[in-house]
């Protein structure tokens, strides 16, 4: 019978150890695979589920807003869609069984009611404001359903999405918006702001319009589709190279790379999938002579 050294045995050990190692990684590499793949298919049936889909609502009823005092909305639903947009000259909500509404404060509050957790809600709301009317501050959670915002200016604004779409057309935004997608699409059209931060955690991103201050723009699982209104030299871009395509103008990016010499600062952040940045003019064409420096 061998008898091994104590060299031969630490050697024996160092080798199991390492064994053990190398099936441990590849069985963690396994299952993050298998969450990123189970992520990317939910992220793509969201989408898709929503891409084309109307929201219809119900006959509008009016409710009474002191317009001088209100300066604030709060708005919490689950799986409804909701929708806010200008028209007229006064205030008005759609009817639903599940919604409530009161003022508390400066603050229109708007909230989807508690049910039992097997009953299935479905509908749309749709709150209409005076056209000459704008909120200091909007709050929107919403958990499963559709968000649409039309026209509307704020100071701040602040958007969590669950797992559905959020659309904001013609939004302008003076100090600090925030947009957290977490599965789903997130779509930015016509929009100006100033200091706007955008994650979406599975599905895709988009956005049209100009920005000011300092902003960003992170995807974790999905595309990433930018369109900044102005010259390039306006903009500065922090730009973090995920595993898929990284595009700036006419600009492939291959590495964590700083461009522009701009005063408006944007960080990129590129996950799994791909990010196209592109400059272009009020109509979104895009502007032809680009000048962007790597620094």
């Amino acid at each position: 019978m061998s008898v091994l050294s104590i060299a031969e045995q630490n050697e024996k050990k160092k080798k199991r150890k390492l064994l053990f190692t190398k099936i441990f990684r590849l069985v963690g590499a396994l299952v993050v695979i298998g969450i990123i793949i189970i992520l990317v298919i939910s992220g793509i049936y969201v989408v898709n589920a929503y891409r084309d889909s109307d929201i219809k609502v119900g006959a509008q009823e009016s409710i009474t807003v002191d317009r001088n005092r209100v300066n604030e909305l709060d708005v919490e639903v689950g799986a409804l869609n909701f929708v806010v947009k200008k028209e007229g000259d006064s205030f008005s909500l759609s009817k639903h069984e599940y919604i409530e509404f009161f003022v508390n404060d400066d603050k229109l509050v708007i909230k989807e009611k508690n049910r039992k957790w097997f009953e299935r809600v479905e509908g749309s709301v749709m709150l209409i404001i005076p056209e000459d009317y704008d909120f200091d501050e909007i709050d929107i959670e919403s958990g499963g359903g559709k968000v649409e915002i039309n026209e509307l200016n704020a100071r701040n604004m602040d958007l969590e999405l669950g797992a559905g779409a959020l659309i904001l057309n013609k939004v302008n935004v003076t100090g600090k918006a925030d947009v957290d997608g977490n599965t789903g699409k997130v779509e930015i059209k016509n929009g100006n702001f100033n200091n706007i931060d955008c994650k979406v955690d599975v599905g895709s991103l988009k956005f049209f319009g100009k920005i000011t201050g300092s902003s960003s723009f992170e995807t974790s699982v999905g595309s990433c589709d930018v369109k900044l209104i102005g010259d390039s030299k306006v903009y500065i871009i922090d730009a973090f190279k995920g595993l898929g395509d990284f595009i700036i103008g006419n600009y492939i990016i291959n590495e964590d790379t700083i461009f522009g010499v701009g005063k408006t600062r944007i960080k990129i952040n590129g996950g799994i999938g791909g990010v196209v940045v592109k400059f272009v003019d009020e109509n979104g064409k895009i502007i032809d002579d680009l000048y962007i420096l790597k620094q």
